[in-house]
């Protein structure tokens, strides 16, 4: 399941099937947006593409859809969480005895309504897109951050998922020196026949200079990798003409069957995504009663854009349209993605 990009579906059907609180906005296509990943929501069991928009410098995370659609300005898109990576504030830290540069990540608009799991998912897709720029993940601090995004980061600590860690950081900031406090009458010229004890200062024009000062010093940061990411089996694809990124993913925890069965689909409008599903279950010897279980499940929009051939194999009079409904998490589900599933 490999190689995917971005899409748009703004039906009454799909945005009926958003969970409760789940926030959304609509963006319009882009000739440079790029696909990532797919990722699996552990709350909602939905899955969501991770694209990237050059043109705003943002990555999304988004409903999935045919990759075509990603690149029309005239196709809507659902975004449920967009941030970006601040490049030039990149730290070097010591991960498993290796060297690494991580990333500032920014969310500015938040990190969605509290269990969601839109936080996680728009951090996880920062992670990812990460990787594709040559670093090893994200990372954040205290400083200007706001404190839905502190008290997500500090319960990702807590349940091992983000890691803390102190950085080295080296920074400039502009700093303004006011004159009227540095110059005194011992700096003024020397004049013949001036009575300097009697001389004084009536202005300073300009009253202050700005001037760039280079610092030094620790700072306590929380990150978050691309492996991370990759072990906690949240992706199930990804773009494959990125070396980088499919080196980390290719190493990653894989779902097996029961947590793929549990998907739902009900928020895709892309059947690639439904072959790419049938093509792991065949690769994990699903049986066909399994098959025929996650079939079921599918939605029927999804099941009438299946090439012909899968079409074929699968079915003798067509599918029925049967959507999942996971208000509970199973105990495969719940063991496999632990306390993710209650994340923000």
């Amino acid at each position: 399941m490999r190689s995917r990009r971005l899409k748009k579906n703004t039906s009454e059907e799909m945005i009926a099937a958003l969970p409760p609180g789940l926030a959304f906005t609509e963006v319009a296509g882009a000739p440079h947006m790029r696909y990532i990943a797919t990722i699996i929501n552990p709350v909602d069991h939905k899955i969501y593409d991770v694209v990237y928009d050059a043109d705003d410098n943002e990555v999304c995370i988004v409903a999935p859809m045919p990759s075509e659609e990603y690149k029309d300005p005239r196709k809507t898109i659902l975004s449920f969480g967009e941030g970006y990576l601040d490049s030039s504030s990149r730290i070097e830290i010591s991960i498993n005895g290796e060297e690494s540069t991580l990333a500032r990540s920014h969310t500015p608009a938040g990190v969605g309504a509290k269990g969601t799991g839109q936080g996680l998912l728009l951090y996880c897709g920062l992670a990812l897109f990460a990787k594709t720029q040559f670093f090893e993940g994200i990372y954040s601090s205290r400083e200007q951050r706001s404190l839905e995004a502190s008290r997500w980061w500090a319960s990702q600590v807590r349940r091992g998922f983000a890691e803390k860690g102190v950085s080295s950081r080296v920074d400039t900031a502009p700093i303004h020196v006011y004159l009227d406090s540095q110059i005194s009458n011992d700096d003024l010229p020397e004049i013949e026949d001036f009575y300097s004890e009697e001389m004084q200062i009536l202005d300073i024009d300009p009253s202050y200079v700005e001037v760039l000062v280079t610092y030094e010093g620790m700072q306590a940061v929380q990150y978050l990798t691309a492996s991370k990411v990759a072990e906690a089996g949240i992706v199930i694809a990804w773009d494959d003409t990125d070396d980088g990124l499919t080196a980390v993913l290719e190493e990653g925890r894989s779902q097996p069957i029961e947590v793929l069965l549990e998907l739902d689909l009900s928020t895709t409008s892309d059947p690639i995504v439904v072959e790419s599903l049938l093509t792991e279950l065949e690769n994990s010897q699903a049986t066909s009663e399994q098959i025929q279980r996650f079939l079921s499940s599918v939605p029927e929009r999804l099941l009438r854009g299946l090439g012909e051939e899968t079409q074929d194999k699968y079915f003798n009079k067509g599918g029925k349209q049967l959507v999942a409904n996971f208000s509970k998490h199973s105990k495969s589900w719940q063991k496999f993605f632990g306390s993710a599933v209650t994340s923000n």
